[in-house]
């Protein structure tokens, strides 16, 4: 079982990043009586996880820089091709964020970035995103102790490099 401390930032597979802000005890369910208090600043949302129930949570450490590093490496290649019809589409993007793993939101990332550049996104994909480099923008610069905003512009120099050295390669999508 993984133990977590206070002060600790985590990530949640829906939620992004958060801090445990502390331990609380609960009589919530029977077997559950220690909770991690988990807060989500840019959400305004506080979760309470039994510390028990840990490893059956999907909370989990900040990766590491050698991780970001991979992701970067993600975010600079040639992405998979989506698939054309839009249901399953929305659903290889949904499973690829809601796993919560950053080698898979940064395919997201890279996916859409690619289809924005080269066609255009729908709303919901355009809001999937958004969404996806948040979560990304928010665990890469918790990794690489740096300011969400240079995180943020680092991915993004990235993915345009990216796609400006590949310019030839447009995916159907």
């Amino acid at each position: 079982m993984q133990q977590l401390a206070i002060g600790q930032n985590v990530i949640h597979p829906i939620h992004g990043a958060g801090k445990i802000t502390g331990v609380t005890e609960m009589n919530i369910v029977e077997e559950f009586t220690k909770y991690y208090v988990i807060e989500f600043s840019t959400k305004r949302l506080t979760l309470h996880v039994p510390v028990l129930n840990l490893d059956g949570s999907s909370i989990r450490q900040v990766m590491s820089e050698n991780k970001a590093d991979d992701v970067f490496g993600i975010l600079q290649a040639e992405p998979e091709a989506l698939p054309e019809e839009f249901k399953h589409r929305r659903r290889k993007l949904e499973d690829w964020l809601q796993s919560g793993r950053p080698v898979q939101i940064a395919q997201a990332v890279r996916a859409l970035a690619w289809r924005n550049e080269h066609g255009g996104l729908s709303s919901l994909e355009s809001r999937l995103f958004s969404q996806a480099k948040d979560m990304l923008v928010t665990e890469v610069a918790l990794a690489t102790d740096q300011d969400a905003l240079d995180a943020r512009h680092e991915i993004e120099a990235v993915l345009t490099s990216a796609m400006m050295s590949d310019g030839e390669k447009v995916l159907a999508h």
